[in-house]
């Protein structure tokens, strides 16, 4: 569960998702290098304050990615991101706003619980599972 800031819901008004990609049965998306199953992850910032928002950015674990800063500037896509993970760690979410920033941590396997709150398989569980014990 996401335990939000009260500046980020009061001024965001919005909740951090993750949801992984799905195949056409709707089981996650998966593949694997050096023996270690990884998935396809799209991070989701759903803000009803959204045309207020001007980026947001999302940092990822610095040890495992490249690139561990990334921005969404696509309102209508619900800020989206995709990303590959093959395990759980804490995401940094910063909201920019006209006249300020308000960050978010939140653990990508809480995120996507909550993406997958409407849309809950076996295979979907047992991908979090995966990614919450690695």
């Amino acid at each position: 569960m996401i335990h939000y800031t009260p500046a980020f819901t009061e001024h965001v008004n919005g909740t951090l998702i993750a949801q992984f990609q799905l195949d056409g049965q709707g089981n996650p998306v998966s593949g694997e290098e050096d023996g270690t199953t990884f998935y396809f992850i799209d991070l989701k910032l759903n803000s009803t304050n959204a045309t207020n928002i001007q980026k947001v950015t999302y940092i990822l674990d610095e040890a495992s990615y490249w690139e561990p800063e990334r921005e969404s500037t696509d309102s209508t896509g619900l800020f989206a991101e995709k990303i590959t993970s093959y395990g759980d760690f804490l995401v940094r979410v910063e909201v920019h706003m006209p006249s300020q920033r308000y960050a978010q941590k939140a653990l990508l396997s809480d995120m996507l619980e909550a993406g997958h709150a409407g849309n809950m398989n076996s295979r979907i569980q047992q991908a979090i599972d995966y990614i919450r014990n690695n």
